[in-house]
């Protein structure tokens, strides 16, 4: 659902404009609000609704007497914020999760599927620019087929 990658900057207010593509297929599936929250890697996670319960109902799965289970909670849920577009198609992304992600102002954002990503643009840079050199190997070791 979501592909590519954009640039874009965050205000002062903390406001990001989401990509006219991404707006477009949100319009269109009737989505108003996206849950975004911490992601890995210093990312933000950006959900859409019906993705996120998705995404709760795999975490909740996880037992709550493993420490791993109750930080990755707690972690996920304390950084979750429900996000509404303006009229500008923009969200206010919180501070502590910019703070989190390094961004200040230039970002990356990217489709990865089911939701999409927003990175610092350096961040991104050096992410990419390594991962880059083992993207065949990686791919070759997850059995991913590509005809």
């Amino acid at each position: 659902m979501f592909y590519g990658e954009y640039k874009h900057a965050v205000d002062k207010k903390g406001r990001l404009t989401i990509p006219a593509k991404f707006r477009s297929l949100l319009k269109e599936k009737g989505i108003e609000a996206l849950v975004v929250t911490r992601g890995y890697e210093k990312c933000l996670f950006v959900f859409p609704p019906d993705e996120w319960r998705e995404y709760e109902q795999n975490l909740k799965s996880f037992s709550p007497h493993k420490i791993n289970s109750r930080t990755v909670s707690r972690l996920f849920y304390s950084g979750a914020n429900f996000c509404s577009c303006d009229r500008q198609g923009r969200i206010n992304v919180s501070e502590n999760l910019l703070a989190y992600a390094g961004i200040t102002k230039e970002v990356t954002i990217i489709g990865t599927s089911s939701r999409f990503e927003i990175w610092d643009t350096t961040s991104w840079s050096k992410y990419r620019e390594e991962h880059e050199k083992t993207f065949e190997e990686m791919a070759e070791r997850l059995e991913l087929k590509i005809d």
